[in-house]
């Protein structure tokens, strides 16, 4: 039996001004928190986290203030956003609106754009990196970064969910309509006055590290359900309430939430990191695509980095050194860039470390490294996962580019 409300009543929330928040914790400490902020202007955010990496202007973080584009003012974006950690049964955050919250914690570095904290729950050290990316003057990507060791004897499942309740309140109400791209591994929330193919202001939550269970969308308030369960539901494993057309977005709006579910496989003594991404954008709710997956998802003929609706996901992004996945055994797209620019001698990194991919395995040879184009072919192959290729990928810090080989 469902214990949330129906689509149509909508628990009452007590009003939140933008420029004070008054935020309950145990024993009547004051949360740590920290304003992340990539400047002024379309595209922009200004977001503040708590060290747990809970946000929202219901969190013990803060609003998400996002502009977008156009002459729309900055508006606050969600109501709350947290992980849920099914190892202790327990919300990452301080909050006391969650069941078992988490003491007060402070932060260990911070600038204006990252923020770096760790925390110890049950029998795992978190070491949690907060990043906010360079506005692209279409949309903002907020990525945050739990890497978890394991500091018992044995290996663990860790089940995580990511859950947010957004409320885009730029049409006025706190209805939105919400969505999955055909995986389920992107959600997605628009708003309610939009038309669902049609230009929109918009924010999406994607995963990464480990495997990606399931996900839901609900009415809120959905974090008692996952509470209860210790994660999501299995009643509720791929729903999403009020998609009666089976087109994957809901048919009206209502006060969505979404949750999107992983689990890593840590063994003792081990450390793994699951990522979760929050992406503020502007556009039709088909572009919201997975930038990682090989698949032309929203049908515009382009698949992956090269489409544009791609440009603000921070996998897409080139630089020099950007690393491979470790955990899914394949380089990013944006690796494969950076072997491309070198075969054809148009690196511009300098002498900064380089992370290259050689099909020839002699990259590790300090006497045999040569890259050629056909690196970047099957370097791209690799990254977009067909056909599965064995590679030699260096990014521990080449101190030069590598020779190029030249076209072949």
């Amino acid at each position: 039996m469902r214990v949330l409300g129906s689509i149509g009543v909508r628990r009452t929330r007590p009003a939140v001004a933008l420029a004070f928040l008054l935020i309950a914790v145990p024993d009547g400490a004051v949360a740590d928190t920290t304003v992340l902020t990539n400047g002024d202007g379309d595209g922009t955010l200004s977001v503040t986290v708590d060290t747990y990496g809970a946000f929202g202007s219901s969190s013990s973080g803060g609003v998400a203030l996002y502009d977008p584009v156009g002459a729309i003012t900055p508006q606050s974006a969600v109501f709350e956003s947290a992980v849920y950690f099914a190892p202790t049964a327990q919300f990452l955050a301080s909050d006391v609106s969650f069941e078992n919250p988490l003491p007060v914690s402070s932060f260990t570095a911070v600038t204006d754009t990252q923020a770096v904290s760790s925390f110890v729950v049950g029998a795992f050290s978190i070491r949690l990196v907060q990043s906010l990316a360079p506005g692209s003057g279409t949309g903002s990507v907020l990525q945050q970064d739990y890497e978890i060791t394991n500091d018992s004897s044995e290996s663990a499942l860790v089940n995580l969910v990511r859950h947010v309740d957004g409320d885009l309140f730029f049409d006025g109400t706190r209805s939105d309509r919400a969505g999955a791209n055909t995986d389920g591994s992107v959600l997605f929330e628009f708003d309610n006055g939009d038309d669902p193919v049609a230009p929109t202001t918009f924010f999406g939550i994607r995963n990464t590290g480990g495997v990606l269970d399931t996900f839901t969308i609900q009415p809120f308030r959905y974090t008692q359900a996952i509470e209860f369960a210790n994660g999501i539901p299995v009643a509720d494993r791929g729903e999403i309430v009020g998609d009666g057309d089976g087109d994957r977005i809901t048919d009206s709006a209502y006060d969505v939430t979404l949750s999107l579910q992983s689990s890593l496989s840590i063994g003792a003594g081990d450390t793994q990191t699951f990522s979760t991404f929050t992406i503020f954008g502007d556009g039709t709710p088909g572009e919201l695509a997975n930038c990682d997956d090989g698949e032309d998802n929203d049908n515009d003929g382009f698949v992956d980095c090269v489409d544009p609706d791609c440009r603000a996901d921070p996998i897409c992004a080139f630089g020099c050194g950007q690393p491979a996945n470790p955990e899914l055994a394949k380089p990013r797209a944006s690796d494969c860039l950076v072997v491309l620019r070198t075969a054809v001698n148009q690196s511009d990194c300098g002498g900064e470390p380089l992370c290259v991919c050689d099909v020839d395995a002699n990259l590790l040879d300090p006497g045999e490294i040569e890259i050629d184009t056909s690196d970047a072919l099957r370097c791209l192959l690799a990254a977009i996962g067909r056909p599965n290729i064995a590679l030699t990928c260096d990014c521990s810090g080449l101190r030069a580019p590598p020779t190029p080989r030249g076209v072949d």
